[in-house]
């Protein structure tokens, strides 16, 4: 098989942007492995995971319409309020505003970029190498300060855009102190003062900060321009707290960019059983050459059990022309079980509560060629092959 660059698709691809990020998954996972290997009884467990896929969505009504970018379009906005059932939000100047980003709102994310004129939304929102498809989470006070209906500048008059996001209460009943970790796809773009805050709050308590996106240059939390990030940290849950909520926020804002983010998912080390499916995650098919089997890798998932590596002669799926199962991460598919041709390959992780898609898909084609014994060992192999390049390559005499 020989490896083609990943097709533009309807999926997600990831993109790490920075060392911090890096390190802090290696901080983490760290401290992951040394529980795992203290008690080999504890696996990752994920206790709470929203991507707004479920969500309806339905036509736009101020956006779109009344800023001039186009007519209603249908399934690219939840409505007014409409969150995931039992999350909460506030917001600092109801009815004002254009109706679509009066606070957080949940839309389609290809629609946020093409009716707000893009201005780097398409780094989150389009094509592959983007994090966010589908519906997304976001606070934009850029769009929302473009038209009121009631004929009033929404940022004038000392008004600031201050929107809360918070998710309903979710269950940590079986995590081990400490382990739990929260993982989400963010897009950030500061400007003058706004400021983005992510906290946690544990059985109802306060909520305690755990990040926060400042746009002053001269703030410890300075944040520069992010727009299609993985963000991860650890929660610092405490011995026996049994449930946890999550929230967003983005305060101080006027004429500013915006927040977004999709993808959230919380997950620890537990004895328990999977009460959730998989965790969202990746897979890849890195540069080879000179072998006819693919080596798809990708990590191990938090909540799963199996996985299946999927071949598709079309990018949507339609039909599945091989399946092959796995019982861990990371896998060479095996050598000669497909026909030669273009396929497209996903990642399907199981457990016993369901399965989860990798957020990604890629294209390559299985060039399986006739092997010829050119080393006489025997056997036809990866040997043979390099056998054959170098009396190809070799200089006429």
């Amino acid at each position: 098989m020989a490896c083609m660059a990943p097709v533009e698709r309807p999926r997600k691809e990831l993109r790490i942007k920075t060392s911090n990020h890096i390190s802090r998954i290696a901080v983490a996972g760290a401290a992951l492995c040394a529980l795992a290997a203290s008690a080999a009884a504890q696996t990752e467990k994920v206790f709470f995971v929203e991507d707004f896929e479920s969500l309806p969505l339905g036509p736009n009504v101020e956006e779109g319409i009344v800023t001039g970018t186009g007519g209603p379009r249908t399934n690219v906005w939840a409505g007014p309020g409409v969150f995931p059932p039992g999350w909460t939000a506030t917001f600092s100047q109801p009815g004002i505003g254009v109706l679509e980003w009066q606070g957080w709102s949940v839309a389609s994310g290809a629609w946020w970029n093409l009716t707000c004129g893009d201005q780097d939304r398409s780094n989150f929102t389009v094509d592959a190498g983007h994090l966010s498809y589908g519906a997304c989470l976001i606070a934009d006070p850029d769009e929302w300060d473009d038209y009121d209906s009631n004929g009033l500048n929404p940022d004038g008059d000392g008004r600031r855009f201050n929107a809360s996001i918070t998710t309903a209460s979710f269950s940590l009943s079986g995590a081990v102190a400490g382990t739990a970790v929260l993982r989400y796809f963010s897009s950030w773009r500061d400007e003058d003062s706004m400021t983005g805050v992510v906290s946690v709050s544990f059985d109802g308590g306060p909520f305690n900060v755990l990040k926060t996106y400042s746009s002053d240059p001269n703030s410890p939390d300075f944040v520069n321009d992010a727009p299609n990030d993985v963000v991860e940290f650890p929660l610092n849950n405490p011995g026996g707290a049994t449930s946890a909520q999550i929230r967003f926020e983005l305060n101080d804002a006027i004429n500013n960019w915006w927040f977004a983010v999709d993808s959230i998912v919380v997950f620890a080390e537990s004895t328990g059983p999977n009460t959730l499916p998989p965790a969202p995650f990746f897979f890849d098919v890195p540069t080879f050459n000179l072998t006819t089997a693919a080596p798809i890798t990708w990590p191990t998932v938090e909540g799963a059990t199996s996985y299946t590596v999927q071949l598709s002669k079309t990018a949507d799926f339609d039909a599945i022309e091989y399946a092959f199962p796995f019982n861990s991460a990371g896998a060479n598919l095996p050598l000669g079980a497909t026909f030669p041709g273009i396929y497209y390959a996903r990642v399907v992780a199981h457990n016993s509560v369901g399965s989860r898609i990798s957020e990604n898909t890629i294209r390559f084609v299985v060039d399986r060629p006739c092997l010829i014994d050119m080393n006489e060992d025997g056997v036809t192999n990866f040997f043979d092959v390099q056998r054959f390049l170098a009396l190809f390559s070799a200089p006429c005499n």
